[in-house]
């Protein structure tokens, strides 16, 4: 996939049909992607091997751009390039990242339009530059943790009155915002664990859906529960 949004529109191509059927509102994709997460989590925990990790960090990406789909055209590489420019923290102002945990207020950019042809592995590529030095440091569990809460804040705007007034643009900005993060994060986790990421997602859906084989997936059934790892005894 040469961009990003070439990547979201093949995976809608591959699994919008199955989506519209089988997880029709934002709800069901967000507890969907919930369960992906976890599962990294999981597989992390208890020593899962990199390629079974390698997948199911897949499988929350694919999550993370269903709950995008699900939403119609928001602007959500946008929201990526305004908090994540190519070339600083737009906290600290400065590449490598130099962020303690009590962080400054961020000022968000103007999106640069080269990042919107930017491949996922350019992203990959982007935040490994900014921020991989410190989130190494911090280690896995550390980004894992901040996921969580960023699918967490995912579910906060959808609670009724979430809005607290504001226009419907401004809740849209914020929903992407917020899946700009969840995405942002799940890069972190696979850059920590030197994964790479496009190579992951091309590898279980490149040709299409890695459970029925089709290009347009046919499936029925969603797998919600955790993975059963295939963990070397020491």
């Amino acid at each position: 996939m040469k961009t990003l949004a070439d990547l979201m529109e093949h995976l809608s191509r591959v699994f919008g049909r199955r989506h519209r059927l089988y997880l029709p509102n934002v709800a069901d994709r967000t507890f969907a992607l919930l369960c992906a997460v976890d599962n990294v989590q999981d597989g992390v925990r208890k020593g899962a091997s990199k390629r079974d990790l390698s997948a199911a960090l897949a499988e929350a990406v694919a999550r993370t751009l269903c709950c995008v789909e699900s939403y119609g055209d928001i602007p959500f590489v946008e929201a990526l390039a305004a908090k994540y420019p190519l070339n600083k923290c737009i906290y600290c102002h400065k590449r490598p990242c130099e962020c303690t945990e009590r962080r400054a207020h961020h000022i968000l950019v103007k999106p640069n339009k080269v990042q919107s042809s930017w491949s996922l592995k350019q992203w990959c590529g982007s935040f490994r530059a900014t921020y991989g030095k410190k989130n190494k440091e911090r280690g896995a569990y550390y980004c894992l943790t901040r996921l969580f809460g960023e699918v967490a804040e995912f579910v906060a705007l959808q609670m009724p009155g979430a809005d607290n007034g504001s226009s419907s643009e401004i809740l849209e900005r914020d929903i992407a915002f917020e899946l700009a993060d969840i995405f942002a994060w799940t890069i972190a986790v696979a850059n920590v664990l030197d994964i790479d990421l496009e190579a992951a997602v091309l590898k279980r859906y490149g040709k299409g859906c890695s459970v029925c084989k089709k290009a347009v997936c046919a499936c029925t059934h969603f797998d919600m529960h955790r993975a059963l790892w295939h963990v070397k005894k020491t």
